[in-house]
């Protein structure tokens, strides 16, 4: 168990180290169309599969950290867009984790606050 938990965490890592490199190369002419969220500039990275609809991720540009997903449904009125925020980042067991996620449809939001967390590492 302890060794699927050591090649799940080196996986991340690499996964990290790529993104971290991609921000790196990115424009600095394009700095200013780049959102920012919470004051702090983002990149945004955005995906489609031919069946689905977009999924469009901001990281923080600095150190990487995920701070806003947006995805979409289509349903019978259209396509309706799911905002989830992340914030309040802290560093639990060697990793930052967002203690508060902010979830916002088109008919309403709520706030999720996490007290506390703990790491487990499950085989599978």
């Amino acid at each position: 168990m302890l060794r699927e938990c050591l090649t799940k965490t080196r996986r991340i890592r690499r996964l990290l180290k790529s993104l971290e490199e991609s921000m790196a190369t990115v424009n600095p002419a394009r700095r200013n169309f780049l959102l920012h969220i919470g004051g702090q500039p983002t990149v945004l990275v955005s995906a489609k599969a031919s069946d689905r609809t977009d999924l469009r991720l901001y990281f923080d540009q600095e150190n990487g950290l995920l701070l806003r997903q947006i995805r979409y449904a289509e349903t019978p009125l259209g396509r309706n867009p799911t905002q989830i925020g992340y914030a309040d980042f802290r560093v639990a067991d060697g990793v930052k984790i967002p203690y508060r996620w902010t979830l916002m449809r088109p008919g309403g939001s709520f706030t999720i606050q996490i007290e506390t967390s703990a790491a487990e590492c499950s085989g599978g």
